[in-house]
């Protein structure tokens, strides 16, 4: 059950990752990649491990895209790294163990629904 998440700005949209998966908020300093899908922004490695790194604009379905996407979170989804391009993290808020829900009425978003081939062990 998730209790707390990571408030995260892209653009003019908020939302939520669950903090158990959250490794970490990094300057996002991303090595873009030729041939990718238009969610992929490239990679970014960090203390020697490789992250994957996305825009989560195309990828959530978000209002509006990323204005500086100068943060990355990185995260753990399924045993796999990856990073996710933010402008701005805004703190941690607890979830209403009845609604799911912040109190400013943010849901998480749902990271393994949103990389199913991660969760069913194809990896990136």
């Amino acid at each position: 059950m998730i209790e707390r998440v990571l408030l995260v700005r892209a653009g003019a949209d908020r939302f939520g990752i669950p903090l158990s998966l959250s490794l970490g908020v990094v300057d996002a300093q991303v090595t873009p990649l030729p041939c990718t899908a238009q969610e992929q922004a490239g990679l970014l490695l960090h203390e020697g491990s490789l992250f994957p790194v996305f825009d989560p604009a195309p990828l959530l379905e978000l209002h509006s895209p990323l204005l500086t996407g100068a943060i990355a979170v990185l995260l753990e989804v399924a045993g796999e790294p990856l990073a996710l391009l933010c402008d701005g993290v805004e703190g941690t808020a607890p979830l209403d163990p009845q609604t799911g829900l912040t109190e400013g009425g943010l849901a998480p978003i749902d990271l393994p629904a949103a990389f199913p081939e991660l969760s069913a062990g194809g990896g990136r």
